[in-house]
C-alpha cells in the first residue's frame, strides 16, 4: 500500500512537471518588430553615417586639436559628443564607445521639423541593454519587441536584439 501510494505520488509529480515544462516550452516568443532592410531604407533616407569606433575617432581629435591649439580635449569632445545623443545616462553607460555607431537621418514628418534620427549601437551586453531600459521605467508605447519612453520632452522608441541597440525618434524611423 505505501509503494503503491509512493509511485502513484511520484507518476503525478512526474506527469505535473511534465506539464508545466511543456506549457512553458509551447509558449510563443514575442513578436520582434520587422526591421526595415538596409537599400529600402536609403530610398528614403537623407543620409547615413557610421563612426566605426568612437574611442579612436576621440583620440584623433585629441591629436588635431593639440595640434592646432584648439581650446578642447578629447575628454570634452566625448562628453560633448554623447550629450547630444540627448540619451538618459543610463542608456549612453551600456554603448561601448570602443564599437561601431550608425545613424540614419530621415526627412521630418512635419515641414519645418528636424530630421528624424535612427542610431544603433553595440551595448556592452544583452543583459546590460535590458537592466538600462528597464531603468526607464514603464514604456509609454509599445509595438511588438520595440517600446517607447519619454525621456525629457522628447519620446524615444528603444528596440534592442541581442547585444544591438536601436534608438529613433518615431515607430516609422525603425
Amino acid at each position: 500500500d505505501d509503494a503503491a501510494m509512493k509511485n502513484a505520488s511520484r507518476s503525478m509529480a512526474l506527469l505535473v512537471c511534465g506539464i508545466a515544462l511543456s506549457a512553458g516550452a509551447c509558449r510563443k516568443a514575442p513578436n520582434l518588430l520587422p526591421i526595415k532592410a538596409a537599400a529600402e531604407a536609403r530610398q528614403v533616407a537623407l543620409g547615413s553615417a557610421v563612426i566605426p569606433n568612437l574611442d579612436r575617432t576621440f583620440d584623433r581629435v585629441d591629436t588635431m586639436a593639440k595640434a592646432l591649439s584648439l581650446p578642447f580635449d578629447k575628454v570634452a569632445q566625448r562628453k560633448s559628443f554623447l550629450d547630444s545623443l540627448k540619451a538618459p545616462e543610463s542608456l549612453v553607460n551600456v554603448v561601448r564607445t570602443d564599437g561601431p555607431l550608425a545613424m540614419v537621418a530621415f526627412p521630418p514628418k512635419q515641414a519645418g521639423k528636424e530630421p528624424e534620427l535612427v542610431m544603433a549601437a553595440q551595448g556592452k551586453s544583452p543583459e546590460a541593454i535590458q537592466a538600462a531600459i528597464a531603468g526607464l521605467g514603464q514604456p509609454v508605447a509599445t509595438k511588438d519587441d520595440a517600446k517607447s519612453y519619454k525621456v525629457g520632452a522628447e519620446t524615444v522608441w528603444l528596440l534592442s536584439r541581442g547585444s544591438t541597440l536601436i534608438a529613433s525618434q518615431s515607430l516609422e524611423a525603425l
